[in-house]
């Protein structure tokens, strides 16, 4: 399957980097630049809220001042200058110092407040800060440049309260010490490659492995241990509601890292230069767009991987949240969590516990025994499922890499709703099964410690392990060509 050559919008865009619709990417030809307002204010195929989103004043400190960390001058000079001026308006108004947890009326804010101060810190020699993006709406997102990950995102719930929807923590020594997925920019390949190897026109390529437990578990996972979840990006505040994070990967940085002894080539290949851009839209999106340039051929797979609880009490289950998957097939797995290049039909009665075509919650299968769960959850052992973490083939438009819709959850206490748009051709569902409640790893803001079904995440991206999978969307990316798409996460609220 192709993938589509979207180019990013421009900063004044509002819009995220996904993977686009094209062709296989080694051979995908630049394309027009889409109108950037249209795809913000009036794109066709665009969600729609489930109700109208309550107009709210801006909580505190949602808007900080955000200074640019480590970034080329060429990087600010894309804007133009009347842009620049009014972005420079915009950003001085942002108060970095505000640590004020009130909402000014002498009320406490109903979310842990996130303090920039907490994330200023050099890591790994690299300045680490955290930015904030927000609408008029009152929506803002806060965002760090480590792992580019999304550690708070505030919107309303059905009565117009505003709470924290996305898992995170209040620090940055918290985020380091973390989850390492939890909120990140995913790549150089996000989910597994099994062996850690694959082949590419004739060359074996061998890649770290981390992921070894339980066994019989033997892969590579989001990219290894050099994984952008672990690196800080470079990052620019385009304006009050966008912020640019790049990344670059080099040729075989990995090598060293690599264990096997059997023959090849040791390392990802190609110099990969990664861009990722959030945006907070007026509809309350949180837009994401990542891109990715290699030198050399090689493979790549990018996400976005918060972790989200819609609820109004942070550290409560989302077993009883309400899941929608637009899909028809899922991939079947073997017990290293790697697909065997089978589509089950979820029209069939004996998959009916992996069938989210209708809306329905975790807790009604997520303990079935059923082999697909009793691999993600039980470790293999039949008869001991848990939860879900499994990738499902989108049901697309002829147009494969079209922005459509993919998934849906709702929780009916705060009546918030979240829909997820992609452009990719698959999305993983994961019912927080690695939450542990192990302080520091799941010490989360506010002191919550995330235990297991705390937070869900919908990862849009290409199949796991398709370089191994001839059958599957490729995932090759050809010297010199460019990787784009664009995943849209919408916020609404219904009765």
């Amino acid at each position: 399957m192709k993938l589509s050559n979207l180019l990013l919008a421009s900063a004044a865009a509002v819009v995220l980097v996904g993977c686009g619709s094209s062709s296989n990417p080694s051979s995908t030809p630049d394309a027009k630049q889409p109108d950037a307002n249209q795809q913000e204010v009036s794109r066709p195929d665009a969600p729609q809220p489930d109700a109208s989103l309550p107009d709210a004043p801006q909580p505190d400190a949602s808007l900080l001042d955000a200074p640019q960390v480590d970034v080329p001058q060429k990087d600010v000079n894309q804007l133009d200058a009347n842009q620049q001026d009014a972005n420079q308006q915009d950003v001085s108004q942002l108060d970095g110092t505000q640590t004020d947890t009130s909402e000014g009326d002498g009320s406490t804010l109903p979310y842990a407040e996130l303090k920039r101060a907490n994330f200023q810190k050099v890591v790994d020699g690299k300045n680490v800060d955290l930015f904030t993006i927000a609408n008029s709406k009152g929506m803002f997102a806060k965002i760090t440049n480590y792992g580019a990950k999304i550690e708070q995102v505030v919107v309303p719930d059905k009565n117009g309260v505003f709470g924290d929807v996305v898992l995170g923590y209040d620090t940055i020594d918290g985020v380091v010490g973390g989850q390492a997925s939890m909120g990140a920019c995913v790549g150089r390949y996000a989910n597994r490659i099994g062996g850690g190897t694959f082949t590419l026109d004739g060359i074996t390529y061998l890649v770290p492995i981390n992921e070894t437990t339980p066994a019989p578990r033997n892969n590579t996972l989001h990219g290894g241990p050099m994984s952008s979840r672990v690196r800080v990006f470079d990052a620019v505040q385009l304006s009050q509601s966008s912020v640019q994070m790049t990344l670059v990967f080099q040729d075989a940085e990995d090598a060293s890292l690599v264990t096997a002894t059997t023959p090849g080539t040791k390392g990802f290949p190609g110099t990969l230069s990664l861009k990722v851009v959030y945006t907070v839209s007026e509809q309350n999106e949180l837009q994401v767009e990542y891109s990715g340039t290699t030198d050399k051929k090689t493979v790549v797979n990018f996400t976005s991987h918060p972790f989200f609880n819609l609820s109004n009490t942070p550290g409560s289950s989302i077993l009883d949240h309400q899941f929608t998957v637009n899909a028809s097939k899922v991939l079947d797995m073997n017990a290293s969590l790697l697909p065997t290049g089978t589509q089950l039909d979820l029209t069939v009665a004996a998959n009916a516990p992996m069938d989210f075509r209708v809306a329905k919650t975790f807790r009604q299968d997520y303990q079935t025994d059923y082999p697909l769960l009793n691999m993600v959850a039980g470790g293999g052992v039949a008869g001991v499922a848990g939860g879900y973490d499994n990738h499902y083939v989108l049901d697309k438009a002829a147009d494969a890499g079209s922005l459509t819709f993919a998934a849906r959850a709702y929780e009916p206490v705060s009546g918030r709703t979240l829909e997820v748009w992609s452009t990719e051709p698959g999305i993983q569902l994961f019912s927080g099964n690695n939450l542990a409640g192990q302080s520091p790893r799941d010490l989360g803001k506010g002191g919550v410690l995330y235990q297991r079904y705390t937070g869900f995440a919908m990862e849009p991206s290409h199949f796991p392990d398709s370089p191994n999978q001839p059958s599957f969307p490729s995932t090759v990316l050809d010297a010199g060509k460019t990787y784009q798409g664009e995943i849209v996460f919408k916020f609404g609220t219904r009765s």
